[in-house]
């Protein structure tokens, strides 16, 4: 039973050592800088762009009488809590802005995803 319990608590103390380093985004990917997006004059299509940081997203962005109607993450790499940045998706759609909340826990993530569909919207292939 005894290396059972200095199992666990050596399990515990490694878990709570890996929850509690904060990873300051800023840091390393320095500050998120959008550019202004003027969502009502975007024209009717279907958008693609990327952006490659520390994790990569593909998407294509349907936009339907001025409005993005649709985000399709096509590619997304990232590390398994990045995932959750993919909730950021309908938070777009529905504020029709890029001046949304990162997704907390997996902000780096989310900037990514950010940064993807604002070259598809700027720039990308239409």
């Amino acid at each position: 039973m005894r290396p059972f319990l200095m199992l666990m608590v050596f399990t515990l103390a490694v878990i709570t050592s890996i929850m509690s380093s904060c990873i300051d985004v800023d840091e390393m990917m320095g500050p998120l800088e959008l550019k202004s997006i003027d969502f009502e004059s975007l024209e009717t299509g279907r958008y693609y762009g990327e952006y490659d940081s520390i994790g990569r997203a593909k998407v294509e962005v349907a936009v339907t009488q001025s409005r993005v109607s649709e985000i399709t993450l096509v590619e997304h790499e990232c590390t398994f809590i990045g995932r959750r940045a993919e909730y950021i998706v309908p938070n777009i759609i529905e504020k029709q802005t890029l001046e949304v909340d990162a997704i907390s826990g997996a902000t780096a993530s989310s900037r990514v995803i950010l940064k993807a569909v604002e070259d598809a919207l700027l720039g990308g292939t239409k």
